[in-house]
């Protein structure tokens, strides 16, 4: 049973000003194991693209991570036949909310594992409540009782702090959803903090304590600081070690995710249902794919300072009609385009992505 709440209307800019003529180029060990103990202190380090033996692809990737400057354009696309293209593949990014993808399969692992029931009734308290987006702080207390399955479809179908910050407490912490991914081979992930601690610190307020609950209450918050605490949140946030990944870090988790290496085959499938149906995002990935292509994805959206946004993110599994999948990640960093422009560059990649992948068999 999903819990639907209504999704606010976004404002949409005007049309994005550049021709992207680019886009058609052708072109189970238990979560609590000690022997796959996360490191708080790891870094994740940038090392050079490898692996990249499209030149095409890589070059049209090139371009478009030239147009998207001064920001920092992160993508990495793993084809059917397993190479990775991009660019970018291998820099640490800020992560966002698409940290709430590898939590929800942290929490399927834990139900396997006997650790969660998926379908047991908590009532959320005041004290459960985080702050920026979520529908759950908003419906509280006229709704306080949900299960589980729900949080989960909350925190990834819409993206809602408050389930994930629960679902992260329920299963042990950061560390754990950090420790499952590294269990599994993924080294190119790392969560570290709550929505709680990241939102508020990242625009230069103190930390949380119950006092911006709900939707709007940061953003009004943020607004009666002076802008030079804003920005040195901001810089202090990207700056940071934790809570990043990489391209191919996020594409690598997709891929093992559809190939049934991180969860039984129910929970496999459940996981990609729930990420089919969220419904952030839009104009990204999903933007850029044939309209009978079929998304599985997260998104992630972080706040913007001085006119400046600090994250703003899809990766996804991408199903075509004739069967063919690929997974691809898409990550941008300090843009100050609007909202809709810096959607309209990662329907690029993805538009450059489906080019590449289905251009052989026009040629046939």
């Amino acid at each position: 049973m999903r819990i639907l709440f209504p999704t606010p209307k976004k404002a949409r800019a005007t049309l994005f000003g550049i021709a992207w003529v680019i886009g058609t180029v052708i072109s189970p060990q238990p979560i609590l194991a000690a022997s796959a103990e996360a490191k708080p202190s790891e870094t994740l380090t940038a090392r050079k693209d490898v692996n990249l033996k499209n030149s095409k692809i890589a070059a049209a990737y090139q371009v478009l991570a030239a147009k998207a400057l001064p920001a920092t354009l992160a993508v990495a696309v793993i084809l059917p036949d397993g190479n990775v293209e991009g660019v970018n593949t291998d820099k640490p990014m800020p992560m966002q909310s698409v940290f709430k993808a590898p939590l929800a399969a942290a929490v399927f692992d834990a139900a396997e594992h006997g650790l969660v029931d998926l379908d047991a009734t908590v009532t959320l308290t005041r004290s459960d409540l985080s702050c920026s987006y979520s529908p759950v702080a908003d419906n509280f207390p006229k709704r306080t009782d949900y299960t589980i399955r729900q949080l989960v479809e909350a925190a990834v179908e819409q993206s809602d702090n408050s389930a994930a910050d629960y679902l992260m407490k329920k299963i042990g912490g950061p560390t754990v959803v950090t420790r499952f991914l590294r269990q599994h081979g993924i080294d190119h992930i790392r969560v570290d903090r709550y929505e709680h601690e990241i939102q508020p610190a990242s625009v230069g307020l103190p930390k949380f304590h119950g006092q911006w609950i709900g939707s709007e209450a940061l953003d009004e918050a943020k607004a009666k600081i002076p802008l030079a605490q804003q920005k040195k949140g901001f810089a202090t946030y990207l700056a940071d070690a934790r809570d990043k990944l990489t391209a191919r870090g996020g594409a690598e988790f997709m891929r093992k995710l559809t190939a049934g290496k991180l969860l039984n085959k129910d929970s496999s499938n459940e996981l990609l249902a729930i990420l089919k149906a969220a419904v952030t995002g839009k104009g990204r990935i999903h933007a850029g794919l044939p309209s009978n292509a079929i998304l599985a994805h997260k998104t992630g959206t972080g706040a913007t300072v001085d006119g400046v946004c600090c994250a703003s993110n899809d990766v996804g599994i991408v199903f075509l009609p004739d069967g063919t999948q690929f997974e691809i990640a898409v990550l941008l960093s300090g843009s100050a385009l609007t909202p809709a422009d810096q959607d309209k560059i990662m329907a690029a990649a993805a538009k450059i992505a489906v080019s590449h992948v289905v251009q052989p068999s026009r040629s046939n």
